[in-house]
């Protein structure tokens, strides 16, 4: 058998090489995600923080693109432009969790004048049954402060942090002795808390407060409510949260926001680093 090879067989290959070598490398100068739109995905990976937090304050700069969060990445669909933005942003952004001083103060009193909103309603038990009765309204609150109780407690940014607040109120015991009976004077603490997430963003901060409460029942079942709500504004500002005041009687709990003697609650978030 003969095998025969021709110069110009041979010639041929370095064209097939070098066309290959062409298209190798016009490949590779292709985004490695491109959308059927002509838009780009970018992928930018996160380290000092859930990439989720971030949205928020992303998604505005990317324009007419968009912005997602997969685990701790970054998703960038958009233009070179809006991808280079979004990149620049985040790399302010992640940064080491800075250091965070929340202080809660409780005004049992209030004066000046301010605009706001109001609720008030009643909770009670009937036959097993709960009947809640709620009001709103607009109104000017009139406050004044007297005797603040400020509470500082520090955290990282992203980080939870336990308020306690409370008062004391005073308890009468009855003590015995040889002697007799006599009645002793005391105080007892009344305690309540939440937690406080604060997240800040350049100058503003946002914090999300929740609260679980839990109370044992004489019958051995347990009773407990849960509150989340969230504040926003800026770094060193006070904050409020709201003001509450609740009493029992006859078995029916009452609450409001428009008594004079409301306990009113700020918070402020200040930046240590």
């Amino acid at each position: 058998m003969n095998i025969r090879t021709s110069r110009r067989g041979w010639a041929g290959w370095p064209g097939l090489l070098g066309l290959c070598l062409g298209l190798l490398m016009t490949a590779s100068s292709i985004p490695l995600a491109r959308a059927a739109d002509g838009r780009d995905f970018a992928y930018l990976p996160v380290y000092s923080q859930p990439a989720e937090d971030l949205l928020e304050v992303l998604r505005p700069m990317a324009g007419g693109g968009s912005v997602m969060a997969h685990g701790n990445q970054i998703i960038v669909h958009g233009t070179q432009a809006e991808i280079a933005t979004v990149s620049e942003a985040l790399e302010r952004l992640d940064q080491p969790a800075r250091r965070l001083m929340i202080e809660v103060r409780v005004a049992e009193n209030s004066v000046g004048q301010r605009s706001g909103q109001h609720l008030s309603g009643s909770w009670q038990r009937t036959d097993g049954r709960d009947q809640v009765r709620i009001n709103a309204g607009a109104r000017e609150i009139h406050t004044q402060r007297q005797g603040d109780m400020v509470q500082r407690v520090q955290t990282l940014d992203g980080r939870p942090a336990l308020i306690r607040t409370g008062q004391w109120r005073p308890v009468a015991n009855a003590v015995a002795n040889p002697v007799g009976v006599f009645v002793e004077q005391g105080y007892q603490s009344i305690d309540t808390g939440f937690y406080a997430l604060p997240r800040a963003h350049g100058d503003e901060v946002t914090v999300e407060l929740y609260q679980q409460d839990e109370q044992a029942l004489p019958n051995g079942r347990m009773r407990g409510g849960s509150a989340r709500t969230q504040v926003r504004g800026y770094l060193g500002e006070w904050l409020d949260v709201g003001g509450q005041q609740q009493f029992e009687e006859e078995g029916v709990r009452r609450w409001s926001t428009q008594n004079q003697g409301e306990r009113h609650l700020q918070m402020r978030v200040r930046a240590l680093d």
